[in-house]
């Protein structure tokens, strides 16, 4: 690698590791030897390539640690934010099922887009709080000024209309007994239900799968996550049965005693 070229996209990579390193593993900060172990995968020369990371202020050293710094952090968080949206994206709408096909295309997604878009994304997928693999996605200008420019078509569980309907996506409750209370009455990941009923004063939300119905917290439906069906409650309003009673004739006095011709009438 000539020694004034930096690859942007191994760069990213490098900060990307350091968000993980950091943020989902609870650390303060990189010890100097594992990231530059981190950097050889890319790099002959990575004591070069840290020194060039420090004139570019993404990152500083501080004893024999490596922390960020703020134009650092601010770009690891756009990777970190664009990689798992871009996650959530293809599994929960485009209905990716291959880990390994979603993390290459959330890997390649995640150096093309702008803020812009990456806002776009997240609030069409209602401003998600985590990625398929369960780590936090932090949260961006549009999470935080809760934009509406865009109906999301993923919401939580409370956020839904009377009559919406949706299938079930994820949770993020981390309260293992909650979580077991939900998978055990059906609530899991794949399955169908409707807000059959809002109780007012914050009360229960009550839902309905298949025939059955049950009442939820409030404080518990916020965790669950649905893709809402486009037509559910256009279906609810307009998708009325209605029989026809047939030609109607002159009232009669008298009993008819007759044979009557039935009337079938084909119902979509």
């Amino acid at each position: 690698m000539p020694s004034n070229f930096i690859n942007y996209r191994i760069i990213d990579e490098i900060l990307e590791f350091m968000w993980i390193e950091i943020v989902d593993k609870n650390k303060k900060n990189v010890p100097v030897s594992i990231l530059l172990t981190e950097i050889m995968k890319y790099f002959k020369n990575p004591e070069e390539v840290l020194e060039k990371l420090q004139k570019m202020e993404y990152v500083r050293i501080e004893k024999n640690y490596v922390v960020f710094a703020e134009k650092g952090k601010e770009r690891a968080i756009h990777v970190i934010r664009s990689h798992r949206l871009a996650e959530r994206l293809l599994k929960d709408v485009v209905d990716f099922q291959d880990d390994a096909i979603l993390e290459q295309q959330a890997c390649n997604f995640e150096h093309t887009i702008d803020d812009s878009v990456e806002a776009a994304i997240c609030t069409l997928l209602g401003h998600p709080k985590i990625c398929p693999h369960g780590f936090a996605i932090p949260p961006g200008p549009c999470c935080k000024a809760a934009a509406t420019e865009i109906e999301p078509i993923i919401k939580s569980l409370n956020e839904l209309d009377v009559g919406e309907e949706g299938r079930c996506l994820y949770f993020t409750s981390d309260k293992n007994k909650e979580m077991h209370r939900l998978m055990s009455i059906g609530i899991i990941p794949g399955v169908q239900l409707r807000v059959h009923q809002k109780m007012p004063f914050n009360g229960p939300i009550v839902i309905q799968i298949d025939q059955t119905q049950y009442a939820l917290d409030p404080s518990i439906a916020k965790n669950i996550y649905v893709r809402v069906n486009s037509t559910g409650k256009k279906i609810k309003q307009n998708n009325k049965k209605f029989i026809p009673k047939g030609p109607k004739g002159p009232k009669r006095k008298r009993k008819f005693k007759g044979r009557r011709k039935k009337h079938f009438y084909n119902i979509e």
